[in-house]
């Protein structure tokens, strides 16, 4: 045997040489960053153990526990023969995560690479040396029943979201059918102590069955990772509120599910009673923003224009329409509002309006000559970040509102709540409304400059957003067959660009680049990393141009996926 093949052998008898062959993308060995925390590495020793066939991880946001999974993902996949293992998360697009996070690690090492058949558009990866296989399952528990012939690991990741235990009970049951199987669970904490996900925690943690492991966050010291920042942490905690800190931060249970966002003195403090809601009073000078939330029947429509102080923000107007059964809010009243405030306040710049029924607004409006009038899109992403800019702005004080009674009644009633796949969005209690808190927080979100932290056309941050660009289609780092290309232009799109085909075999995505965030524009150029690793020849378009979006509002790469996707491989007749 070669001394290169003995070396292979004893890689492979051992799991912590192993784990010294994979790379994390700053160059350091996967095993390295084990050693560098400890308390990484007990847990890693803890999950391999063959005597834990259940184990539950509860890590704080910020651990790293998605890149951990991958490189054990990794791991089995290669020192184990013929072991099947799943990945599962809320979703298949949750999962994904964390399957491509074993696809990186495996990328990032020639010898392993050679090794396997990486199927991307399957989301499976199959070695072919010793017959494992690692792929991305559906949550749906009828398809999981059959699994269970022969070996297996489950990685669950962001468990405490699973809907129901339906999805753990095809895997808990079949350990006995195929002995050596191990299920891993990997969550933060959960919203609630009554369900199926905490039911599972406790049972590992209260266990003295070596089979029953459990670690959570309380074993990191100071109950910070390395890996976030104190000025990360503190960060986080100016943004969130302290329920969802705790959650999500502190590795606190059970706090997430109907607490109120706000404390009464907490609105006390940005109530200004010289401020009039109804005031038509505009300075001629001074930039406005504005937010609009509209409903029809048993429900409110409501428009809010407000003002930056420096960092303050100041609610100039607050208009209501109220609609019911038998008397439905007209548009055509609310259509005459936007065109009356358009005519009183020159500089008004921006008005947000929810996507329910503003297309005939927005149309309206162009024809109308009423300029800065955006759909909102209402996504996962964009509801939390509406929730956390109304949060920030009152729990910092830098927000001035008047008595209005009906926005103080909702602010005082806004529960928080917990979303499906992590993250959180503030709520009106049960027949309860929140119409003035979502107008008055498009209303701030419209004032933000580029929503606080944005990509914009100026020429230091197109540099910054190539150097982007370059990264995420570099095919040494990413391994393409071919280098894929992406463009930035500021020419609109027009009549003859590409269509998109409906097996994404070309991609294009229109984005308006000065309405997005710094993050939103890294979770933009993941997801088209993902595609274009799909389809080594595509070529993905970034438009910069206000013309490039009559079709395609707001930042968030969710919306535009879906409706890019749905929309034009329809038109396509599924070419």
């Amino acid at each position: 045997m070669s001394s290169a093949a003995a070396w292979w052998q004893r890689v492979l008898r051992s799991w912590e040489a192993f784990l010294g062959i994979l790379k994390l993308d700053d160059g350091r060995a996967f095993y390295e960053s084990l050693v560098d925390e400890p308390w990484r590495l007990k847990l890693v020793r803890l999950i391999v153990s063959p005597a834990s066939r259940i184990v539950f991880v509860d890590l704080v946001r910020g651990a790293g526990k998605t890149t951990m999974a991958g490189g054990l993902a990794v791991l089995w996949l290669f020192i184990l023969r013929n072991v099947d293992l799943f990945v599962i998360g809320v979703d298949k697009l949750q999962a994904a995560i964390l399957f491509e996070a074993a696809v990186e690690f495996i990328r990032r090492t020639p010898r392993l690479l050679e090794q396997v058949d990486i199927q991307p558009s399957r989301q499976r990866i199959l070695n072919r040396r010793n017959g494992s296989k690692l792929e991305v399952l559906s949550a749906e528990a009828p398809a999981n029943y059959g699994y269970g012939r022969r070996r297996f690991v489950v990685l669950f990741d962001e468990f405490a979201h699973q809907r129901d235990r339906s999805v753990l009970d095809p895997w808990t049951t079949a350990l006995s059918k195929a002995p050596g199987s191990k299920v891993v669970v990997l969550t933060n904490a959960g919203p609630d102590r009554s369900g199926f996900a905490w039911e599972l925690r406790e049972r590992c943690r209260l266990s003295t069955d070596p089979a029953l492991a459990f670690f959570s966050g309380e074993e990191i010291p100071g109950g910070r990772p390395k890996s976030l920042t104190q000025a990360e942490w503190d960060f986080q905690k100016s943004i969130n509120p302290p329920a969802i800190f705790a959650q999500y931060f502190e590795g606190v249970w059970g706090l997430g599910g109907g607490t109120r966002v706000f404390l009464p003195e907490q609105i006390d403090a940005v109530i200004d009673p010289d401020l009039d809601a109804s005031a038509l009073q505009f300075a001629e000078d001074r930039n406005y923003f504005g937010g609009l939330d509209l409903g029809w029947t048993n429900d409110r429509s409501t428009c809010a224009i407000v003002h930056k102080e420096r960092e303050t923000i100041v609610v100039d107007n607050l208009t209501t329409w109220f609609g019911s059964r038998e008397s439905p809010i007209s548009f055509e009243a609310v259509f005459a509002h936007l065109s009356r405030m358009h005519r009183m306040v020159p500089r008004l710049r921006r008005v947000y309006t929810d996507p329910w029924q503003a297309g005939m607004l927005l149309e309206r409006a162009a024809h109308a000559g009423i300029r800065g009038v955006e759909q909102f899109t209402f996504t996962a992403k964009s509801r939390q970040m509406l929730s956390q800019w109304l949060y920030q702005a009152v729990s910092s004080r830098n927000i001035r509102i008047p008595d209005h009674a009906l926005l103080v009644e909702e602010l005082r009633q806004l529960r928080m709540v917990s979303m499906p796949g992590g993250g959180w969005k503030f709520d009106h209690p049960p027949n309860g409304f929140d119409d003035h808190v979502m107008a008055l927080a498009m209303a701030i979100g419209a004032a933000l400059p580029d929503h606080g932290n944005a990509i914009t056309s100026d020429p230091a941050m197109d540099h910054e957003i190539q150097k982007l660009l370059e990264e995420v289609t570099d095919p040494r780092k990413f391994g393409f067959q071919r280098p894929s290309r992406l463009t930035l232009t500021d020419g609109s799109p027009g009549r003859g660009h590409p269509n998109l085909r409906a097996e994404c075999r070309m991609l294009q995505l229109l984005v308006r680049a000065d309405r997005m965030s710094r993050e939103e524009a890294e979770m933009l150029l993941g997801e088209i990393r993902k595609e274009l690793w799909k389809a080594p020849d595509a070529h993905a378009w970034l438009f910069n141009d206000d013309h490039a979006t009559n079709t395609f509002y707001g930042g968030s790469i969710r919306s535009l996926i879906d409706h890019g996707f749905e929309s034009e491989a329809k038109s396509e007749g599924g070419a």
